[in-house]
């Protein structure tokens, strides 16, 4: 990284100045008004500013400490009561500057006027940084400031506790659209080309949120949206408008139903969706919301289902901010109370604008696959300390923050009542407007407004790791019926539980309640010892045990079921037709990890995938799909691979075959969503010769006409294709990747270029990484492994350390913390043993190595205690096929 440059404006004198910051701004001052004015030149490296800086004092002190990374200080003078104050600068590394005096300054109001200069970057999406479209001009210029990178764009109180009014001011090229985040207030020529672009004050905000953009952007009008009628538009790259159609009709009809959900107005004064040509993230700057572009641009052609619904996840998630975590905001770094609220609300919003799109279903596959990975010994909590730079940069956790956090809130809105819920949400809004707030904050007011205390419970879920496992026994013996409960964590075979967690758990049960006649009954329990009795309420004149009971009522509680005795059988017989989709899939969900956890023998799971292979619902079938993946899992021997791919072709592919690669216009939105994932398992994994066979031949039309494959397949056409593929198909696609004219191509070629099992072709491929014929970031899954070639990435690595960690960007996603999972796949002691070997010593190269290998070798110890565990089994099913 770059270190702070500090210009000295008059020069050194004597006096002793604090110490530099470690972490946080001093308590000395805080800031009451921001004033900026930035030239910004698309294409060149070096952006220039003036900040006035209004500063409220409240302690005496030697230096005024601010949050500055990367700048140039060329001047700067305080003025306090009217007298002009020379002033010189401090160093304080990376982080931090400060600013010192012709002698202490005292309590009271300041403006601190700093003149400077500081850097757009190329390699990087922090800060101020600037991206093209394509090889070729022009230029754009963005920012992004979270979680703490407005210090590279303006010293500030970079801190979200700050809340403040900014005004900001651009000076860019007469031909350059300039965006921030309020409306233009007026735009005045000036020498030279450029022009003054003004911008409206702002309402109080963080420093993180404060954004602009520059460049010869196209602007799609969206009209205007939400109660006070704000303008909508959306910024995209030169000769890209008409790939933003969807976002146009999307943007402003979710914008509506948050108003209506909120019951409160947008907050500001209009909204801009910017498309930035990059991948990866988006950010719900006030006003100015980015996005990488494949997220909200798509060729209508292009344009899939699932792609349409993902982009209409993303932006109610972004626009959802801006009630949580824009209008109110975290006092500090309490990451979840934003994006967990972001990542529910998206779903909710999204599930009332399309019903037809079962969101409901898609939030349940959503949970059991954050549960997949926070069942690891090593997961992250959901609410963590921030103590560091560090924590900072690691604290928003797509697994635990995003996932498992929006599914406690799920959990707990069933458990509260979804009305209630909401009230208390409207509540917490209303009362933090335009500050700050924290998780306990948002707690008080929730169990104020609803009656109910469950701060605590929730503490339970956002302050230590795991899954509860919830065991359940129905007992009938004495007239009355008893749901025994019992608790503990979840854990993988193989795992110790060192730490007898236990969870306030708010558990919804469901189940006939008057014998058979169809009145079923709902009760709801918090549950924090160890073991519980729920009594079942019997109608009048009902008698005997309910023929079955849901230990999950609707599947919306964050907890895994093991059913004892009979109760699974009961509950799934016939079908399973008295459970929603949501229900089945929860509940086939449930097996399909306990079986591998050494919970629940793995022959029974995968009886239980077979039986609901074709069931009626495409949803329920994908999801006995994910428990049949159990015979992908390294544990399954090399030799039983063959009995594997007999089992998945016998039980998967006379459907497969008859869904076939292409689409159909009378196909409904289950074959679609199935062709997606039975054709690709029966092909990959079932290895079945027709299937191959057409993807091959579909895969050489596609590369001279990618209009010819149905985008929602082409992806695993090609996939498959690569894996059975030749030299001369990775030439040829190899070739098309530098000729590739939009993104989804572009990432269909990486995807299946990374999927050849050819050693001599995968060899070819790693080197690559080595070159400059791509962008590093864009190819990196070129180091991915299949299981035939496992080992290569790994050795690639080992011998190419150096040159790769030169050519990762060092700012960003942590891009080089990836290299250490190259052993996931590993299912043996000498892998284990050589993969530690090697990162070990290297801990402090690349950040973000020690967590991700402690993961890795985790991983792989659970592989080892997998194939001791379920080996025997696995070998007596798959003996059959």
């Amino acid at each position: 990284m770059l270190r702070l440059v500090l210009l000295l404006s008059f020069g050194a004198w004597a006096g002793t100045a604090a110490e530099p910051p470690k972490f946080r701004v001093p308590d000395t001052a805080s800031p009451v008004h921001y004033s900026v004015e930035l030239t910004v030149r698309p294409g060149e490296d070096t952006f220039h500013g003036v900040a006035d800086i209004d500063i409220a004092v409240s302690q005496t002190t030697p230096v005024l400490w601010l949050s500055a990374r990367q700048l140039t200080v060329e001047s700067a003078i305080l003025h306090t009561g009217g007298v002009r104050r020379p002033t010189r600068t401090v160093p304080g590394g990376e982080n931090f500057i400060g600013f010192a005096f012709d002698g202490p300054l005292a309590p009271g109001q300041a403006t601190l006027h700093v003149a400077y200069s500081g850097k757009v970057h190329r390699d990087s999406t922090k800060g101020v940084f600037q991206l093209r479209d394509g090889p070729n001009p022009p230029w754009y210029v963005y920012t992004n400031f979270e979680a703490a990178d407005a210090r590279r764009a303006f010293p500030c109180f970079d801190e979200p506790r700050f809340k403040t009014p900014w005004q900001l001011t651009l000076h860019v090229q007469q031909e350059h659209l300039a965006a921030s985040n309020t409306p233009i207030v007026s735009e005045t020529p000036e020498a030279g080309g450029m022009k003054r672009v003004e911008f409206a004050p702002t309402r109080p905000l963080p420093s993180y949120l404060v954004a602009f953009a520059v460049g010869p952007f196209d602007v799609v009008d969206a009209g205007k949206g939400g109660r006070k009628q704000a303008p909508l538009r959306i910024l995209v790259p030169a000769g890209r408008a008409n790939e933003a159609g969807f976002a146009r009709t999307a943007i402003p009809r979710l914008l509506k139903l948050l108003e209506y959900y909120f019951d409160s107005s947008y907050p500001y004064e209009k909204l801009d969706s910017v498309a930035m040509p990059t991948s990866g993230f988006a950010m719900e700057n006030v006003g100015l919301i980015t996005y990488s572009q494949a997220m909200i641009l798509s060729k209508p052609a292009l344009a899939s289902s699932t792609w349409r619904r993902d982009c209409a996840l993303t932006a109610a998630h972004e626009m959802a901010h801006h009630w949580f975590g824009d209008l109110v905001t975290n006092r500090w770094w309490d990451a979840w109370l934003n994006e967990s609220f972001a990542t529910w609300m998206q779903y909710k919003i999204v599930g009332q604008w399309k019903p037809e799109w079962e969101i409901p279903v898609k939030v349940v596959q959503s949970n059991f696959d954050t549960m997949a990975i926070d069942n690891l010994a090593t997961p992250r909590r959901v609410r963590r300390a921030f103590e560091n730079d560090g924590d900072v940069a690691s604290g928003f956790d797509a697994a635990a923050v995003y996932g498992k956090g929006s599914a406690v809130i799920g959990m707990f809105e069933r458990y509260i009542g979804e009305r209630a819920f909401q009230n208390g949400i409207r509540q917490y809004l209303k009362q933090f407007a335009n500050q700050t707030a924290t998780t306990g904050d948002f707690l008080a007011v929730m169990c104020k407004t609803t009656g109910q205390d469950v701060a605590r419970a929730f503490g339970t879920f956002l302050d230590q790791p795991g899954v509860p496992l919830v065991t359940a026994e129905i007992d009938c013996a004495n007239g009355t019926p008893r749901l025994a409960l019992s608790q503990r964590q979840s854990l993988p075979v193989g795992a110790r539980d060192e730490t007898s967690r236990k969870w306030t758990i708010p558990i919804c049960v469901k189940y006939p309640a008057d014998g058979g006649r169809g009145a079923t009954g709902h009760e709801c329990a918090m549950v924090s010892d160890a073991s519980f009795e729920m009594k079942l309420a019997m109608s009048a004149g009902a008698a005997g045990c309910p023929a079955w009971v849901l230990a999950n009522d609707g599947e919306t509680g964050y907890y895994r079921v093991h059913y004892r005795d009979a109760m699974l059988g009961k509950l799934l017989a016939d079908g399973g037709r008295r459970l929603t989709v949501a229900e089945r899939v929860g509940v086939l969900a449930d097996v399909g990890a306990l079986a591998p956890a050494g919970e629940m023998p793995v022959d029974e799971a995968l009886t239980w995938a077979k039986t609901f292979s074709r069931d009626s619902d495409w949803r329920v079938v994908s999801q006995t799909l994910g428990i049949a993946g159990l015979l992908r899992d390294p544990a399954v021997p090399d030799e039983l691979l063959p009995n594997a791919a007999r089992f998945l072709r016998r039980v998967y592919g006379e459907r497969a075959l008859e869904l076939g690669w292409n689409s159909r216009p009378e196909d409904s939105d289950g074959d679609k969503n199935l062709r997606r994932r039975q054709v690709n398992l029966v092909a990959s994994a079932g290895e079945d010769e027709e299937l191959v066979r057409e993807a091959q031949a579909l895969t050489l039309r596609w590369l001279g006409d990618p209009g010819s494959v149905d985008p929602d397949m082409a992806g695993q056409v090609v996939a498959v294709a690569a894996a059975h593929g030749d030299q001369a198909l990775f030439d040829r696609m190899r070739a098309a990747l530098h000729q590739a004219k939009d993104d989804g191509q572009f990432a269909v070629l990486v995807e299946g270029i990374s999927g050849f099992r050819d050693p001599a072709i995968v060899k070819q491929r790693l080197a690559i990484l080595l070159t400059d014929e791509f962008k590093i970031d864009d190819v990196l899954s070129f180091v991915e492994s299949t299981r035939e070639t496992r080992r290569l990435p790994f050795e690639f690595v080992q011998h190419h350390l150096d040159a790769l960690l030169k050519k990762l960007p060092r700012e960003g996603p942590d891009y080089g913390a990836y290299l250490p999972t190259l052993g996931d796949d590993f299912c043996s002691a000498p892998e284990r043993a050589g993969l530690d070997a090697f990162f070990k010593p290297r801990m402090g190269q690349y950040p973000g190595w020690p967590e991700a290998l402690a993961q890795t070798l985790e991983k792989i110890d659970l592989c080892i205690a997998r194939r001791q565990a379920l080996g025997p089994g696995l070998e007596k099913f798959l003996k059959k096929y």
